[in-house]
């Protein structure tokens, strides 16, 4: 598996991180479902059609999805039209 890294503007880094508990049961931070369904959308981060629409139909189906907080991130990283799109067709 092929790692890329690419950098994040400052105003962007922060928002949208969580936290859960990992495997192991300690407290970490990580980035919410809606703020990584925004950011996969980013030409930047050039993700496989094929991964975008799958954590899509995976996010729809989610009890605790929440399409005010994705189209928020989405209209920050500049996406919006690009995730209504998706929302259009899953939902």
């Amino acid at each position: 598996m092929d790692i890329k890294a690419h950098y994040q503007i400052k105003t962007l880094q922060d928002i949208g991180i969580t936290e859960t508990k990992s495997f192991n049961g300690n407290t970490i931070k990580v980035y919410s479902p809606e703020r990584t369904l925004a950011e996969i959308l980013r030409t930047v981060n050039m993700v496989d059609i094929e991964t975008i629409t799958n954590a899509y139909k995976t996010w729809t189906k989610s009890n605790k999805k929440d399409i005010n907080v994705l189209m928020d991130f989405a209209e920050k990283f500049k996406v919006a039209d690009k995730a209504n799109s998706y929302l259009e067709v899953l939902l």
